[in-house]
């Protein structure tokens, strides 16, 4: 299966360095072929799509996304400050059910950018 990408998706994993990213509030998956119910989930960014190692992942297991509702196959992305060059990113997101064995099936894909920082503000 192919993953699903929308250019609306994209404009809202798009930043500026050095902000907090607001992350992704709520996400359900509804077109899935895994049996079982939601039990990881991984992000990840890379530079260079050729690269087998990602930029940065966001993980069920690292924090960077809760699982909300497994059985329904719901997930939030957090938020935070992450140290992403500037540039435009390939990034996908992978889960896996609790199934044996497991299903794997990346959902989602699709293009960010991180801008540059014009402003001189910088919290403590």
């Amino acid at each position: 299966m192919q993953p699903a990408s929308s250019d609306a998706l994209s404009r809202l994993v798009t930043f500026v360095k050095g902000d907090t990213w607001e992350g992704l509030p709520s996400v359900t998956v509804t077109n899935r072929l895994a049996p079982g119910n939601l039990a990881e989930v991984k992000m990840a960014f890379k530079l260079n799509p050729k690269v087998v190692v990602p930029d940065m992942e966001l993980t069920t297991t690292n924090g960077g996304i809760n699982i909300v509702d497994a059985v329904n196959w719901e997930f939030s992305v957090n938020p935070g400050r992450y140290p992403l060059a500037i540039g435009i990113y390939y990034w996908q997101i992978e889960t896996i059910d609790d199934g044996d064995p497991a299903y794997v099936q990346t959902l989602l894909e699709g293009t960010c950018q991180v801008f540059a920082d014009y402003t001189s503000f910088t919290p403590p």
